[in-house]
């Protein structure tokens, strides 16, 4: 019995761990990075080729498209109906859950919102 709560706290400790670092890594908060970590089998993201998360962290409200795209290059896809919305990830395949990074602008060209979230397919 004793070795079986030793093995239960070890596994709840690494989970924890591993938890804790798809939060850093991502900058997820607690139920994306519980479901990145639970779903990291069946995640596939294709990143845009420029793309690193650090420089993600720098865009800010406000911000035209062309500083956006300095900082991060061409995204993989653009829509614009109501604004913009330019995606700097997708699912590599169609049925993967993947990491969502996109950014969207407002009728005047500037940053108004950035996502980022684990997708759940």
């Amino acid at each position: 019995m004793r070795y079986l709560f030793r093995a239960l706290l070890l596994s709840a400790c690494v989970g924890i761990g591993i938890c804790g670092y798809n939060a850093l890594r991502f900058r997820y908060g607690v139920s994306d990075a519980v479901a990145r970590t639970l779903l990291s089998i069946l995640e596939d993201t294709r990143w845009a080729s420029d793309f690193s998360e650090e420089k993600f962290s720098d865009i800010v409200v406000g911000m035209t498209k062309d500083q956006v795209t300095m900082l991060l290059g061409k995204p993989l896809r653009e829509t614009c109906t109501a604004g913009c919305e330019w995606v700097y990830t997708w699912q590599a395949d169609p049925t993967a859950s993947f990491d969502w990074r996109s950014i969207h602008f407002d009728d005047l060209g500037r940053v108004d919102l950035k996502r980022r979230e684990f997708f759940i397919d």
